[in-house]
């Protein structure tokens, strides 16, 4: 799978020779600068409100079931919260975007990784 994604990275940004994902890197030095409360659901763009609304129901109840489990991890309970953000679903501390942290292609491409349990046999 790693091979799959990284080929599908490099053909969307380019090649790089950086450990670094110069777009995500940016990104982090931007930070400061990005008006956090203007934002817009991912779910408000017609585009992909037809191909999320036959699934979001179902989208929404795993997301929802999963924030009442602990998780091992913080990025698992973070990628949670963006997608119910996404949903236009509102979040009990309210909503919050973290700052992004430390990222080149060898953790970026673990971060893919699936999880056992999610494996392919």
């Amino acid at each position: 799978m790693e091979l799959v994604l990284g080929s599908a990275f490099e053909a969307a940004s380019g090649k790089s020779s950086s450990p670094n994902v110069i777009l995500f890197k940016r990104f982090q030095q931007n930070w400061a600068f990005i008006n956090q409360s203007c934002y817009q659901p991912g779910s408000t763009y017609k585009h992909l409100k037809k191909h999320i609304l036959p699934v979001l129901t179902d989208i929404l109840s795993f997301a929802n079931a999963e924030l009442r489990v602990k998780h091992p991890r913080d990025d698992y309970l973070e990628l949670l919260e963006l997608t119910l953000i996404f949903s236009e679903e509102t979040l009990p501390g309210g909503i919050v975007f973290k700052r992004p942290g430390a990222i080149h292609h060898a953790r970026w491409m673990s971060s893919a990784a699936l999880p056992q349990d999610l494996a392919f046999s």
